[in-house]
């Protein structure tokens, strides 16, 4: 659903150094199915001769309480042209909320697998973009069927994302969305955790000790205390 107002055709008409200015918003809910089937899936393998059957393995390890993933999308932004042409640009602003986010939970590999798809957690995006074109000297006209003269025009764009997770579906003293039986003190140095109040891909580095201790042993003093080393 979206909608725009294009003031410079109604209460700002009279205006005459605004060549075009218009307000846009939209809003969006949409949902995403997972890609993996919630039922057990067996893939049939290769004959083998020593035990003269086929072989199989499991494809899709099974999850009966996965949902959809839900995402609710709002933007709004102004798209404006000033002092006949020399000023264009536009301003955006959108935020975008996920549910259950879809999250990969190791399993024990008695299973036959040794992970699963579940909906983990809640994320929020906020990002911003803002671009603009000056023209402070456009002199180009045509002559003969050519364009000619002198144009000067720059083109600065700004833009920013920022992500976080605000929601946890895990048990995790440490506020991640895996369990803490899963959580690796290197997770937080390659930015492979995701922790909840933090941007996604959030590194947790700290100096080592290594003139103190023999064994360099890095003390991460911003994470959770509940990490296997």
């Amino acid at each position: 659903m979206s909608g725009q107002w294009n003031l410079h055709e109604s209460v700002l008409r009279e205006v005459s150094w605004i060549d075009a200015l218009a307000l846009r918003t939209s809003f969006g809910h949409q949902g995403n199915v997972p890609s993996t089937a919630i039922r057990l899936v067996v893939e049939k393998g290769a004959y083998n001769s020593n035990y003269q059957e086929y072989g199989s393995t499991i494809y899709s390890y099974p999850n009966i309480s996965l949902k959809w993933e839900k995402t609710t999308t709002f933007n709004a932004g102004i798209d404006f042209s000033l002092f006949n042409n020399k000023i264009n640009g536009s301003f955006e602003f959108y935020t975008r909320y996920t549910k259950d986010v879809y999250i990969t939970e190791q399993v024990s590999e008695v299973n036959g697998v040794s992970s699963q798809m579940v909906n983990g957690g809640s994320i929020r995006n906020n990002g911003i973009d803002v671009f603009l074109n000056f023209k402070p000297i456009d002199n180009m006209t045509v002559v003969n069927g050519e364009l000619k003269g002198f144009r000067w025009n720059f083109d600065p764009q700004i833009d920013q994302v920022i992500n976080r997770i605000i929601d946890n579906a895990t048990a995790s003293r440490g506020k991640s969305l895996k369990t803490d039986d899963q959580i690796l003190y290197t997770d937080y140095l390659n930015g492979s955790i995701p922790v909840r109040g933090y941007p996604i891909n959030a590194f947790f580095p700290t100096p080592s000790q290594a003139s103190v201790l023999p064994t360099a042993v890095p003390i991460m003093r911003s994470m959770p205390s509940n990490i296997h080393r």
